[in-house]
């Protein structure tokens, strides 16, 4: 749009497109995918787009995100699932996934905190310019730290301490950047891989 190579037109057509073949492709995987890719396009939908819009009101907007990605990872649970119930997707894991992401993806919200406050978008750190950096460092770790409560898996506390410690250091390092805070949750989700594969290995 910025170079003008398309148009807003057709970039909306494009997207439809892309839309309706993507709703396609969920039904012939299977009613449940199909299900909750109309989860996730509703949630997106309602963040980003009038009349509701709900990205400009912080804690809703990050709680939509987090619904889609609930919808993301149940999908692929239903694509493997043997026996496709909702039952056999633990129901606290799933309030975990959502307190999670619903408090570590307020960290988007750093890279043009400028740019949304002109918007009139709410954010943490449009709220509170002089500690948004602080909460947001604080939410993130939070998140961190209750992975292995939700996972019941206690020995993941091992790194899941020295990784909110990390992220809330960088969080509030000047100049923000994103890439250690990125190195950080790709380490930490390889870690808590390697240490349920060990789990499984011995018991």
């Amino acid at each position: 749009l910025t170079s003008e190579i398309v148009s807003k037109e057709e970039m909306n057509e494009i997207g439809h497109l892309w839309l309706i073949f993507s709703l396609l492709g969920s039904w012939c995987v299977g009613f449940y995918a199909f299900f909750l890719s109309l989860v996730y396009i509703s949630a997106y939908s309602t963040y980003s787009m009038y009349p509701l819009r709900l990205r400009r009101f912080p804690i809703i907007s990050s709680f939509l995100i987090s619904i889609a990605g609930l919808a993301t990872i149940l999908s692929g649970f239903f694509f493997v699932s043997i026996d496709k119930n909702f039952r056999n997707f633990p129901v606290l894991l799933s309030i975990g996934i959502i307190i999670m992401i619903t408090l570590a993806i307020n960290t988007k919200d750093l890279k043009d905190v400028e740019g949304d406050s002109e918007n009139g978008i709410m954010t943490i750190p449009t709220l509170f310019p002089n500690y948004g950096h602080k909460i947001v460092g604080m939410l993130f770790g939070l998140s961190l730290l209750l992975v292995p409560i939700f996972l019941r898996v206690y020995t993941i506390f091992i790194f899941s301490v020295p990784s909110a410690v990390l992220a809330y250091i960088y969080i509030n390092k000047k100049p923000y950047s994103e890439k250690p805070l990125f190195v950080i949750r790709f380490l930490f989700l390889a870690l808590v891989i390697i240490n349920y594969l060990f789990i499984y290995s011995w018991f």
